[in-house]
C-alpha cells in the first residue's frame, strides 16, 4: 500500500505543468527571438529604368551648351574668336553639317539660343580657307533636322573690307553689313524674324 501511494505521488509530480515563463513572480519577461528564422513575404518590385530625354535633349554636348540671353551682340571676328568645342565627325553628321558644310573640316559649336521650346537654335563658327571666318545660326526640329539657317557674323582678313555683325533679339536678329570697298563705307541693316516654326524671314 505504501509503495502504491509513492508511485501515485510521483505520477502527480510528473504531470504537473511548467509555469508560464512570460511571468515570473508577477513580472513580465520578454523572450529573445531569432529574427533570422522569421520569414516575412515581400511583394516583388519592378525596377524602373532610368529614362533619358527625348529628341535633341538626349545628347549631352547639345544640352550642356551655354545659353546666351537676349539681347546679345554677335560680332565674332579674327581678333576675338575662340573655338572651345570642335564637333566630331559623328556629331557633325548628327547635326547634318556634313551635308550643309561638307567641305569644312573643323566646326566649332559655340552656344545655344532659346527662341522657342518648339525647336532648337545653335550657333556655330568655322573657317572657309585661311582668310574667312563665319558665324552661323541654325534652327533644328526635335529630330535634329535643319529647319533654316543664316549667317550672323562674318570677317575676312584678305582685304578687311567686309564685316557682318548681328544684334540678337527675342524674336529674331538685326544684321549689320559693313562694306569698306565703297567710299565712304556703306552700312546695310536687315532685320530678320524667327517664326514659330523656326523659319527665318526678313522683315524689311
Amino acid at each position: 500500500i505504501i509503495f502504491s501511494l509513492l508511485v501515485g505521488i510521483a505520477g502527480c509530480k510528473s504531470n504537473k505543468k511548467e509555469p508560464n515563463n512570460y511571468y515570473l513572480s508577477g513580472t513580465p519577461v520578454i523572450e529573445e527571438v531569432d529574427l533570422s528564422e522569421i520569414y516575412i513575404p515581400v511583394e516583388p518590385q519592378t525596377r524602373t529604368q532610368e529614362t533619358r530625354p527625348d529628341g535633341w535633349e538626349q545628347f549631352d554636348f547639345i544640352r550642356d551648351l551655354e545659353v546666351k540671353t537676349f539681347p546679345y551682340t554677335e560680332s565674332t571676328d579674327f581678333d576675338n574668336y575662340s573655338f572651345t568645342y570642335i564637333l566630331t565627325p559623328e556629331e557633325k553628321q548628327l547635326l547634318q553639317l556634313d551635308e550643309l558644310l561638307e567641305e569644312i573640316a573643323e566646326i566649332n559649336l559655340s552656344y545655344r539660343l532659346e527662341y522657342s521650346g518648339k525647336f532648337l537654335t545653335v550657333v556655330i563658327n568655322y573657317f572657309r580657307g585661311e582668310h574667312e571666318l563665319f558665324t552661323q545660326l541654325i534652327n533644328y526640329n526635335e529630330n535634329l533636322k535643319i529647319i533654316d539657317h543664316s549667317i550672323l557674323a562674318y570677317d575676312e582678313i584678305a582685304e578687311s573690307a567686309t564685316r557682318i555683325a548681328s544684334e540678337l533679339l527675342r524674336d529674331g536678329f538685326r544684321s549689320i553689313h559693313t562694306n569698306s570697298w565703297e567710299t565712304p563705307p556703306t552700312i546695310e541693316e536687315t532685320t530678320y524674324q524667327i517664326k514659330e516654326n523656326g523659319k527665318i524671314e526678313p522683315t524689311q
